[in-house]
């Protein structure tokens, strides 16, 4: 799966021009200052560092690639942001003390362009392929605030963060059958008086009733938008 995710980068089918673009620029700039690795001097003091990013982001790739966990959910590249930091601190520490040089100068080109191309990539992700707006998502889920203290049952990715706001007054938890980090959150959800189901990614429709936790749930009014989800009040 990982191979064929950088593969769709590198043909450029990943629908993410700018990153397969960044990619690129990347790999050169890694070919490069391993051909010149021989004209970097770092200091006594910065060789164990150097050191420690480098072996980081190998063994947090390797933990990676051997873990369940990961390949159950396809191996996401959010997995690896520990490697994006290492990598980058090794690179950089080894780039400060290439000797200076053309290929340097040109090195730091590159480097800015793929500064460059890598945040402008991600405001056009966000603009255009996901979530196509630049609306914080705190601001679509500060309106459940309107609703007092409530509990709310969703799938995984429309259930925790719609408490981030006011986690007081508001509790979420993903359904049953979803990813329940945890579990002392999902019962304190089903001691509310009030809960609101989030249908989306979970539910087609919403039923007349329906049993979360051990507890049996009945709808109690109509559905409606609300934090850019659909919802409906239920009872106990």
């Amino acid at each position: 799966m990982f191979i064929v995710s950088i593969s769709d980068l590198l043909v450029f089918k990943a629908n993410e021009t700018f990153t397969s673009v960044y990619f690129y620029l990347v790999l050169i700039l890694v070919v490069t200052i391993f051909v010149f690795f021989t004209k970097i001097q770092l200091p006594e003091n910065q060789k164990k560092w150097f050191l420690f990013f480098v072996l980081d982001c190998i063994l947090i790739f390797g933990l990676i690639m051997i873990s369940k966990w990961s390949y159950t959910n396809g191996v996401p590249r959010r997995y690896f942001a520990s490697n994006y930091i290492t990598f980058w601190m090794a690179f950089l520490l080894a780039f400060e003390y290439l000797a200076e040089t053309k290929i340097k100068q040109v090195m730091r080109i590159l480097l800015l362009f793929a500064v460059i191309i890598a945040g402008a990539g991600c405001v056009y992700n966000m603009k255009y392929i996901w979530p196509k707006t630049l609306k914080p998502k705190a601001k679509y889920v500060r309106e459940f605030e309107s609703l007092g203290r409530i509990g709310i049952i969703g799938n995984y990715w429309n259930s925790y963060i719609n408490s981030v706001t006011d986690p007081e007054q508001i509790i979420a938890t993903p359904d049953d059958r979803s990813s329940v980090r945890n579990r002392e959150m999902a019962y304190e959800v089903m001691k509310r008086d009030t809960f609101y189901i989030i249908r989306d990614g979970w539910l087609e429709v919403f039923p007349d009733s329906l049993n979360q936790f051990g507890t049996p749930l009945y709808k109690n009014g109509e559905e409606f938008r609300m934090g850019d989800c659909s919802v409906c009040r239920y009872r106990k």
